[in-house]
C-alpha cells in the first residue's frame, strides 16, 4: 500500500516541484490547488489513515515549499491552509484531514482498498467488524489517538465503523470535518494580532475569495505574478516584501488602502464593471451622471452648486420592468480603526448608510430609486451589492431559458462570475496602489538621504521643472478656478 501511494503521488510531486519555474504565481497557485490537491485527496478517501503516512508527509512538505516559493517567503503562512471561509487560501494538508476524509468515503473507501488490494480484503473485512488487532484496525486507531483531543472526541472509534450506516458516517464525517476546521483555524489564529485576526474574519465574509476560484484562462481574467502575490498579502494580512523594512510605513499597506485620494484607482476600477455587468443584463447604463439633484436641505443658497455636483456612478434603466435606478459604488476597509471581529462588517455598513444619507434626501429625482454597491478592502460586499448582482444574473439567465430549474443554477453560476470579476479588479488595482505607494515612499526616503543642495534639485515639482524648460522660460501657469488638473 505504501509503494502504491508513492507511485499515485510521484507525478503529481514532480510537477509540482516545476510551479516556482513558472514565473506567474497566479498560475502556479490555480495549478496546484485545482490540478494536484484534488488527486491527493482522493488518495485520503480512499486508503486508510496511518497508510502511505511517509510519502504523505512529503507531500505536505513539498505544498509547504512551493506556496512559500511562489509568495517569495522564508516560509508558508499558516493561514494560507485555511479554508476560504475561515479567510485563507482554500489549501489543505493531508496530516491534518486524512482521518475525517477517509470516515466521509468510508465506504467507498473500503470497497477502493478491496478492488485494489484484493490481499487485504479480508484484514479491510475484519477492521470493519471490529476486530481491533487486525494490522488495519491498529492503524486506524493509531491515527485517531493522534488526532487533537478535541476533533478525536467528535469522531467514533475506527473499531466501530462497521456499526454506522452511510447516513451516520456521512454525519459522523461531517462533525468530524467541522472539529478539524476548528483546530486548524485556531493553530493558523495563534501568532496573529488583533488586526491580522480582523482582516481574516473580513477575509470570509461572502465575495471576498471569489478571485481566488477563476481560472486565468485569458489575460483578462488573471493577476500578474507580482498582483497575486500582493492580492494574497492584502487578503492574509501579511506584510507586502515592497513595504518591509521600511521606517514609518505601515507594512501591511492598510493606510494606503483607505486613503480618499489613493482609493479613487480601485473606486474607477469596480465602476467599469459595474457598468459592464449591467449592460449585460440589458439595462440601460449611462456613467457619471449630473444635475439629478438640487441643493441639501438647510443649507444656504450657496449650496445649490453643491448640489448640483452630486454625481451618481451610473443611472441604469430597466426596459422590462421600466424602474430606473442610480447606482454609486464605494469601498471601505473593514479593518481600519472601529472595526470589529465580532461584527466584521460594521464599518462597510456604516459607509452604506452614509452612502443612503447623501443620496436620498428628498432632492433627487422623483421615481427613482438609489443602490450603493459597496465592497471592503478584502473584496466582500454588503448584502445589498449581492442583491444587485443577483438581480442582473437572474435578468442574463432568464435570457437563456424558460425553465425555472436551469435559471437558477444558471443564476448562482453567473452571480458567482460576477463576483469574481468584481474581485480581481479591486485586487488588480489595490496592487497597484501598494506598488505606486511603495515607490513613493522609497523615492521621498532617498531625497531625504541626499545632501541638501541635491536635495533641492531631486525635490523639485516637474511642472516647474517642464516650464523652465519650455519656450516661455517661466514657471507652469497653476490651474483657474473651475479648471483643476
Amino acid at each position: 500500500m505504501d509503494a502504491y501511494v508513492a507511485d499515485k503521488l510521484t507525478r503529481p510531486m514532480a510537477i509540482m516541484r516545476t510551479l516556482p519555474k513558472l514565473n506567474d504565481a497566479y498560475i502556479a497557485f490555480s495549478i496546484l490547488r485545482i490540478t494536484l490537491l484534488p488527486r491527493a485527496r482522493y488518495l485520503l478517501s480512499v486508503l486508510p489513515p496511518g497508510v502511505g503516512q511517509a510519502t504523505f508527509t512529503a507531500w505536505d512538505a513539498l505544498v509547504k515549499t512551493t506556496i512559500a516559493q511562489l509568495l517569495g517567503m522564508d516560509e508558508a503562512p499558516e493561514t494560507a491552509f485555511l479554508p476560504f471561509r475561515e479567510g485563507g487560501l482554500g489549501l489543505w494538508l493531508t496530516a491534518d484531514h486524512h482521518a475525517q476524509t477517509f470516515l466521509r468515503g468510508k465506504d467507498r473507501g473500503l470497497r477502493a482498498a478491496q478492488l485494489h488490494f484484493p490481499e487485504l480484503s479480508a484484514r479491510l473485512s475484519a477492521a470493519r467488524n471490529g476486530d481491533s488487532a487486525s494490522a488495519t484496525g491498529r492503524a486506524l486507531q493509531r491515527a485517531r489517538n493522534l488526532l487533537p483531543a478535541s476533533v478525536a472526541s467528535s469522531a467514533p472509534s475506527f473499531a466501530e465503523l462497521s456499526s454506522l450506516d452511510d447516513k451516520k458516517a456521512r454525519d459522523a464525517g461531517k462533525e468530524m470535518k467541522l472539529a478539524v476546521a476548528d483546530h486548524v483555524a485556531q493553530r493558523a489564529r495563534a501568532g496573529l494580532t488583533y488586526k491580522q485576526c480582523l482582516i481574516l474574519k473580513l477575509s470570509a465574509c461572502p465575495g471576498a475569495a471569489a478571485f481566488l476560484t477563476r481560472i486565468p484562462t485569458f489575460k483578462k481574467d488573471r493577476l500578474t505574478s507580482a498582483e497575486f502575490v500582493a492580492a494574497v498579502c492584502i487578503r492574509l494580512g501579511l506584510p507586502h516584501a515592497q513595504l518591509r523594512g521600511t521606517v514609518g510605513v505601515d507594512p501591511l499597506g492598510r493606510e494606503v488602502l483607505r486613503q480618499k485620494g489613493k482609493a479613487v484607482v480601485a473606486h474607477d476600477a469596480l465602476k467599469e464593471v459595474y457598468y459592464e455587468i449591467s449592460k449585460e443584463a440589458g439595462r440601460t447604463a449611462t456613467k457619471e451622471v449630473v444635475g439629478l439633484f438640487g441643493a441639501y436641505p438647510n443649507q444656504a443658497a450657496t449650496a445649490t452648486k453643491k448640489g448640483e455636483n452630486r454625481r451618481v456612478d451610473m443611472l441604469e434603466q430597466d426596459p422590462t420592468t421600466g424602474r430606473s435606478n442610480m447606482t454609486d459604488n464605494f469601498i471601505a476597509d473593514g479593518a481600519g480603526a472601529g472595526g470589529a471581529r465580532g461584527e466584521p462588517l460594521k464599518l462597510l455598513l456604516n459607509a452604506q448608510k452614509k452612502k443612503i444619507k447623501k443620496y436620498t434626501d428628498g432632492t433627487g429625482p422623483p421615481g427613482f430609486t438609489f443602490t450603493p454597491l459597496g465592497s471592503g478592502t478584502q473584496g466582500e460586499m454588503t448584502e445589498t451589492t449581492l442583491k444587485w448582482l443577483t438581480e442582473a444574473a437572474e435578468a442574463v439567465a432568464k435570457r437563456h431559458s424558460d425553465n425555472d430549474a436551469v435559471i437558477e443554477r444558471e443564476k448562482k453560476r453567473i452571480r458567482w462570475r460576477f463576483q469574481q470579476v468584481l474581485g480581481l479588479a479591486l485586487m488588480r488595482a489595490q496592487a497597484s496602489m501598494i506598488f505606486n505607494y511603495a515607490l513613493a515612499t522609497t523615492r521621498a526616503q532617498y531625497i531625504t538621504a541626499l545632501p541638501r543642495g541635491r536635495r533641492a534639485a531631486n525635490s523639485r515639482p516637474r511642472g516647474r521643472a517642464a516650464g523652465r524648460a519650455g519656450a516661455s522660460g517661466g514657471r507652469t501657469p497653476a490651474p483657474r478656478a473651475g479648471h483643476g488638473r
